[in-house]
């Protein structure tokens, strides 16, 4: 029944021999597999007294080094990491040669780790890294320890120890993983020539890896960092690489119409934000952020008619944030206004003003930003009107809140009603 997976049959057969045959050689592997049958079960608990059962009642047992592992890692799946500990601990002294000695070693590490005891965590890979060289598990102790130095902040001992391992398992399981490691440390350490380099190495030497595509979006984008044209260059080839998943397409489509922007190449850039949205099975939050950003390089190129355009048909899509939807509507009020459409426009400003404020007064959380904006812009429209008892009303909306912004809205009102006596 174990065997065919049919683990609670098993269980059953194995109890029924537990009480059948007490203390013999049958009851040692009853319980052994009892407990290996609860944990494929989900049932820590039951596993854990099984395991535990064996050894108090079997401690001279052929099958205690099993049962040592298998307890430890129930305990480590209970998140129970400093008892786990001691148990691998355990089998590590009473069985040097063990086959699942090297392994208990690495989940005592992650278990001393867990348990904020970083320090002997790394006193026991440093160890296990000359005491195992030839073991097959070996390059996981390189793995563990670099992530283990990077954590505590050792990062010239970290980059030393991942030469090391590059020196001998550079085309091994685990390689991708360290060299994405490495890459994102460098990249959090604002160090892009290193970052890049190993984004780099990750795509070109492990193509068929599952994280290689997106080191090759990673290396485009901090390449930009010392390398615009080289990124852009990097950019463009992923979008044309027909094995790229279109996700990955998106975003690099998505990092072109930002370096466009940022060179005030305003029309280039809503061009390549457009592409973003002829892609199929993309993330909806990207393809409206996409959107939004064509709408401002639109705006940005004082091709307003077409941004207004671009806000409206993204003010119909499903699921719009109110912080974007916000945002969104105050940019579309702006295009409005400079197309002289200064009615529409002041509609949709009290509309952001009137949702703001009836969503506060029923209890939601609603981000002031927009809000603030969208009163600022309208008082200045009725200001431009000579519509100043308006323009104060609005201001008064903004003073009367707890706002960083307030004093700034109290000090309009101020000039305007000065300005206004003086009329």
């Amino acid at each position: 029944a174990y065997r065919t997976n049919n683990f609670q049959q098993a269980i059953m057969y194995y109890q029924l021999i537990i009480e059948e045959y007490n203390d013999s050689s049958y009851t040692e592997h009853a319980y052994f597999y009892q407990g290996l049958a609860y944990e494929k079960e989900g049932k820590l608990n039951e596993a854990a007294i099984a395991f535990q059962t064996f050894l108090k009642n079997f401690p001279s047992s052929s099958l205690l080094p099993a049962v040592l592992f298998q307890y430890a890692a129930v305990l480590k799946q209970q998140t129970k990491n400093e008892e786990a500990a001691t148990y691998f601990e355990k089998l590590v002294k009473l069985y040097p040669n063990s086959r699942n000695t090297l392994n208990a070693t690495l989940l005592q590490s992650d278990c001393l780790t867990a348990s904020g005891k970083t320090n002997d965590a790394l006193k026991l890979l440093q160890e296990a890294l000359k005491k195992y060289e030839k073991a097959e598990l070996h390059p996981y102790v390189y793995s563990r320890l670099v992530n283990l130095l990077l954590l505590t902040g050792k990062n010239e001992e970290a980059i030393k120890i991942a030469k090391e391992f590059f020196a001998k398992y550079d085309k091994t399981e685990l390689a991708p993983e360290l060299i994405c490691r490495l890459g994102d440390f460098y990249k959090n350490s604002k160090d892009y020539i290193n970052a890049s380099k190993y984004y780099d190495k990750l795509a070109k030497e492990f193509p068929e890896d599952k994280r290689a595509e997106q080191a090759a979006l990673d290396s485009a984008i901090v390449s930009k960092f010392f390398d615009i044209p080289k990124s852009l260059e990097k950019l463009i080839a992923i979008t044309k690489n027909e094995k790229i998943s279109n996700v990955i397409k998106a975003e690099a489509f998505f990092e072109i119409g930002t370096i466009f922007s940022n060179r005030a190449d305003y029309e280039k850039a809503a061009k390549e934000f457009a592409k973003v949205a002829t892609l199929k099975e993309i993330p909806v939050k990207l393809s409206q952020k996409a959107e939004g950003r064509r709408g401002d390089s639109l705006f940005l190129a004082n091709m307003t008619t077409e941004a207004a355009e671009v806000y409206t048909a993204l003010l119909q899509a499903e699921n719009l944030s109110s912080y974007l939807k916000d945002q969104v509507r105050f940019k579309l009020a702006q295009s409005l206004i400079l197309q002289k459409k200064t009615d529409e426009a002041i509609t949709i400003l009290h509309d952001i003003i009137y949702q703001h404020n009836s969503e506060q007064s029923k209890g939601s959380v609603r981000d002031w930003r927009y809000f603030t904006r969208a009163a600022f812009e309208l008082s200045d429209l009725y200001v431009s009107q000579g519509k100043t008892e308006e323009a104060v009303k609005v201001l008064q909306r903004i003073e009367n809140k707890s706002l960083p912004v307030a004093a700034e809205a109290r000090t309009r009102i101020t000039n305007l009603k000065e300005k206004q006596s003086q009329e």
